[in-house]
């Protein structure tokens, strides 16, 4: 089950996800560094509010 909580009111869980998200996309593209995280939190966010996301 895919679920999001919300821990302590921050972004500091949102920020982890797009850390590991830019960090993967990156090794995946062969980039020498990962995207900033203004680039990724976006992502995260579209993806825990789309359908069937379970969100808390």
């Amino acid at each position: 089950m895919n679920s999001i909580e919300v821990i302590d009111g921050t972004f500091t869980h949102v920020d982890a996800a797009a850390r590991v998200w830019a960090t993967a996309t990156a090794a995946r593209d062969g980039d020498a560094a990962p995207p900033p995280p203004e680039k990724a939190r976006p992502l995260i966010h579209q993806v825990a509010r789309a359908p069937g996301a379970s969100c808390s």
